[in-house]
This record gives structure tokens, C-alpha cells and sequence, in this order.
């Protein structure tokens, strides 16, 4: 659910993180696309 992908990216933040590798098998990886892309991270999708 979106709250629970904003939570995530929130969680990352305060981690420290700026980067975030998704697989790209599937299209599990575009609904977590579509919100990390509106916090500042760099995101790459990559081929397992």
C-alpha cells in the first residue's frame, strides 16, 4: 500500500540511505518506483 512504500522511503532516510537498487524482474518494482522517485534518492533498476 502507498502509506506502507512512504513509511519505507522514510525509514530509508533516516537510515542514511541514497541509493536503492530494485530488481527488474516482474512489475513488482514499479509501484515502489513511482514513490521512492519522490524522495531524494537515486534509483537504479537493475537485470538480476
Amino acid at each position: 500500500m502507498t502509506d506502507d512504500l512512504e513509511a519505507l522511503a522514510e525509514w530509508l532516510q533516516g537510515c542514511g540511505v541514497t541509493h536503492v537498487a530494485m530488481e527488474s524482474t516482474g512489475v513488482f518494482w514499479k509501484p515502489i518506483y513511482n514513490v521512492l522517485e519522490t524522495y531524494d534518492f537515486e534509483l537504479v533498476v537493475v537485470n538480476a
